[in-house]
């Protein structure tokens, strides 16, 4: 009974249709029940009758026929969706969005089985199988990415040729994105309205605010996107080409009896699906990697058999995806040369989707995470930049100078820098920033005081140290703490200075007679009784007074 082969299985095995659902059903139960009488648990003795040896002739004959015939269609089938165009990116105008494969994953998955069955009866051919897929995906793949990642090019390029025609009416529009990292409050300025440069405001006007937002919106929308498709990919390879076994025993339960087959529960049919939150749980211990650049990153540690996994997984996903990061990294590229500030949205939201694939160290977090690592020396380079463009600012010989233009643009930095880094882990990197930009502004302040020459250096430092002792202390970060302290010392000093050297001492006699007062009082003399001294009666006080008339005191103030 054991190699008794039902008269149906074998008409589906030799001819059954594998174009529909049903044809599809009867072939799988076929070939599992064709794998059961092969496998077959009989007697060594009676593998030596002639009856049975002619039996296994003859299933291996059908199998051998029947794998040929569902190599032959799946070769086909791969093929065919490789080269099909898919849905254009023009049916999304105005909108950047990959095509979906959902269609693709809905005709293929439904072979999954008869994929297992395949793997176990011919596991080299199964791979090669494997391979024909990959390499007519990869191709389908390629080219959306292509156009999806021009598309998002030629998004910020209009955008930005577009940008002088978009008056105030516009702007709500473009900057009203609930994810906006770029909502920020403005503060308004106080002091001098005159700076040491013509240079406008690099950070705060309203049209730039405009097209930091949309950038940020594309961009957002650029690594969702790539998340989306590839995590559906991903999870097709999964359930399609059984990368997890589910009759294998794992690690945590190596006892567990295996399925039979055909006899799946549902908890076992789910498990492929959700391979990554079965291995990446809330209760596993977490190692820190270092990525380069600065850069760290939790990941959870791995057992011998989801290392294997993992490796699989990345295999496959870079055979289908061999351009992702290449495209990726160029769109990135591009960004940074229009506007080095857009480096700092890029390093929080890549940030962010990095520690969304951080799970099991998937194909898309280590492409993402070595993207990661070059936007963080893009924002090094920009920081490098600022600092560079503050120790290169001119000191004007025409105007009188108040707050410095680089101090102004660094309030500006900061209003626009703490929008973007709220809530982000990488607030670290920004607070490394923020302690090279201050102690370039403090050298540059004291350089531009003593170049000056329209206006006394105490006044130029007791200004703009004021000023950048109200902008430490509105960020309320401790890294800059000592920073606020020296810059308010530095500011007592030389309003100290500015008073003495500078204001000297108006209305001499006048402050003469009150420091005689002050002493009187100082030497027991009661307040009522010092007025009745001669020397600071009401008439002296008179005569003092009448030595300084109006016109004087407001020339002299």
């Amino acid at each position: 009974k054991k190699l008794d082969l039902d008269l149906k299985y074998m008409q589906a095995l030799m001819d059954g249709d594998l174009t529909t659902q049903k044809g599809i059903k009867e072939c799988t139960e076929a070939a599992q029940a064709l794998y059961q009488c092969m496998n077959a648990d009989i007697h060594p003795s009676l593998l030596k009758l002639g009856a049975v040896e002619e039996q296994q002739k003859y299933f291996k004959k059908l199998l051998a026929s029947f794998s040929k015939r569902l190599i032959h269609h799946l070769n086909n089938l791969f093929i065919h969706h490789g080269n099909e165009i898919g849905e254009t990116l023009s049916r999304y105008a105005g909108d950047i969005r990959m095509p979906q494969h959902s269609s693709i994953h809905r005709d293929l998955v439904i072979y999954a089985d008869l994929m297992l069955w395949l793997k176990k009866v011919d596991e080299p051919v199964f791979h090669e199988l494997s391979a024909v897929y990959m390499g007519s995906l990869n191709k389908l793949y390629n080219r959306e990415i292509s156009e999806f990642m021009e598309s998002a090019k030629q998004k910020l390029i209009t955008t930005k040729d577009s940008k002088g025609k978009l008056g105030a009416a516009t702007l709500p529009r473009l900057t009203g994105s609930t994810t906006s990292l770029t909502k920020i409050e403005a503060r308004g300025r106080s002091g001098s309205s005159h700076s040491v440069d013509s240079t406008g405001l690099k950070y705060g006007s309203e049209m730039d605010i405009a097209m930091r937002s949309i950038f940020d919106q594309v961009l957002e929308k650029v690594l969702s996107e790539l998340e989306r498709v590839c995590i559906a990919e991903q999870d097709f390879c999964f359930k399609f080409f059984h990368l997890i076994d589910k009759n294998q025993p794992s690690e945590e339960n190596p006892h567990k009896e295996p399925l039979p087959d055909g006899e799946a529960t549902a908890e076992a049919e789910t498990e492929v699906w959700v391979a990554k939150q079965t291995y990446s749980t809330a209760d596993s211990e977490y190692i820190t990697e270092n990525l380069g650049e600065g850069l760290l990153q939790k990941r959870a540690t791995v057992t011998t058999r989801m290392r294997q996994i993992n490796d699989q997984v990345r295999e496959m996903m870079a055979e289908l995806f061999p351009l992702l990061e290449n495209e990726l990294d160029n769109f990135l590229t591009h960004a940074d040369r229009q506007d080095g500030m857009y480096s700092m949205y890029m390093l929080v939201r890549m940030s962010q989707h990095v520690i969304n694939n951080q799970d099991m160290g998937s194909y898309l977090g280590k492409t993402f995470g070595n993207c990661l690592i070059k936007v963080k020396r893009n924002f090094d380079k920009y920081i490098e930049s600022m600092m560079q463009a503050i120790k290169e600012t001119k000191v004007s010989k025409k105007n009188r100078c108040g707050i410095i233009s680089f101090v102004h643009n660094f309030e500006d930095f900061t209003n626009l820098a703490e929008a973007i880094f709220r809530g982000s882990d990488r607030h670290a990197d920004l607070d490394k920033a923020y302690t090279k930009l201050v102690r370039v502004v403090f050298e540059q302040i004291v350089r531009v005081a003593n170049e000056h020459q329209k206006t006394p250096k105490e006044v130029v430092l007791m200004e703009n140290f004021h000023r950048m002792f109200s902008i430490l202390s509105h960020l309320k970060n401790a890294c800059l703490e000592n920073d606020r302290k020296e810059a308010k010392q530095r500011y007592t000093v030389n309003l100290k200075a500015y008073t003495v050297n500078l204001l000297g001492r108006p209305l001499e006699k006048l402050h003469i007679f009150f420091e005689g007062v002050e002493a009187r009082i100082a030497a027991g003399v009661k307040p009522e009784e010092v007025g009745y001294q001669l020397a600071f009666s009401k008439q002296e006080l008179r005569k003092v007074i009448k030595e300084y008339p109006g016109k004087e005191v407001r020339i002299t103030q």
